[in-house]
């Protein structure tokens, strides 16, 4: 066996051990987890609850194949790949992104699947992706946020604040479509300063893409984010969180863009979540352990299923590929 292949196994088994060990040690030491357990019995003893499950899991394939046809787009300016082949990537992405900080892993473990030539590059569309879904994090959150105000803040007299604060909202909301639809106009100004010009090579690669192409991606991250929020807002149901549509997707979009702005390591997000979904959905409900059980469920169904899966197709790829 040679070198690159005897470090490409140690790596391939060093991320599968971290992985494995990681889950385990957060799950174990969940405070609140014979309680869930017992929570997640009596859900499944019930109609509904069982019901609401398997809504949940249903659209747990869905929220990784949305993902996966964004990468495939903006994949194929490198590589032809199919849909499945794509799906593949993602999860491997996921699995290296559970244990390192702001999911930053999942770059590389994207493109381990992909020609060697195509690595460094490939990146740079994952970071496209990203960014895409950033811009429907923020979206959906300033927009959930003008409603909380109105409904739990605002009183007559701040009828004034209500309107500059929607005017905000549009313009926020506009101003990042067009800086989003016009990236490659902007990364191609910024191979025309000295201090970027080194990576003129990689920059380039943005401009590859069309206007079409990135509505296209922002349309698939808006689309993935109302997965992904119905998700949750079916497992608050499924654990019996009293709460109707409209408080609900009006509560859960904030704690989304809670949890996006607080730097952390995948694998400690979950103490993460349940304190964020405990401070802002607790707002409506009184039911702490049905929230703290759809948050677990939902980072159990959303990060270490994909991630359990995306390990042995880590295993089965080839890290150092002939030139």
């Amino acid at each position: 066996m040679s070198n690159k292949k005897r470090i490409g196994y140690i790596i391939k088994i060093a991320v599968i051990l971290l992985l494995f060990g990681a889950i385990w040690y957060k799950v174990a030491n969940n405070h609140n987890l014979e309680d869930i357990k017992n929570l997640f019995l009596t859900t499944f003893n019930s109609n509904s609850g069982k019901a609401y499950l398997g809504i949940a899991l249903l659209l747990m394939p869905l929220n990784w194949l949305i993902e996966s046809r964004k990468w495939q787009i903006l994949i194929k300016k490198l590589e032809r790949i199919s849909l499945f082949y794509s799906l593949q990537a993602v999860l491997a992405g996921v699995t290296v992104s559970v244990f390192t900080p702001n999911r930053i892993g999942e770059y590389a473990g994207r493109v381990l699947l992909l020609k060697h030539k195509n690595r460094i590059q490939a990146a740079s569309s994952t970071l496209i992706s990203s960014v895409g879904q950033m811009v429907a994090t923020v979206v959906f959150g300033s927009i959930s946020f003008y409603f909380y105000y109105v409904h739990y803040v605002s009183n007559q007299a701040s009828t004034w604040i209500e309107t500059y604060l929607i005017m905000l909202i549009i313009v926020l909301i506009i101003t990042l479509f067009i800086l989003f639809i016009s990236s490659p106009t902007l990364f191609g100004l910024l191979k025309k300063i000295k201090a970027f010009r080194r990576f003129r090579k990689y920059v380039s690669f943005f401009n590859r893409y069309t206007a079409k192409e990135l509505i296209k991606i922002l349309f698939l991250s808006h689309l993935r984010y109302v997965v992904y929020s119905s998700q949750f807002f079916v497992l608050l149901l499924a654990f019996q969180v009293n709460i109707d549509m409209f408080t609900g997707f009006m509560l859960i979009p904030l704690t989304f863009f809670a949890m996006t702005i607080i730097p952390s390591v995948a694998l400690a997000e979950l103490g993460i979540r349940e304190a964020v979904a405990l401070t802002i959905i607790g707002i409506s409900s009184d039911n702490d352990l049905g929230i703290l059980g759809a948050t677990l469920v939902l980072w159990a169904i959303n990060l270490v299923i994909p991630s359990i899966i995306g390990s042995a197709l880590i295993f089965r790829s080839k890290i150092f590929k002939s030139k």
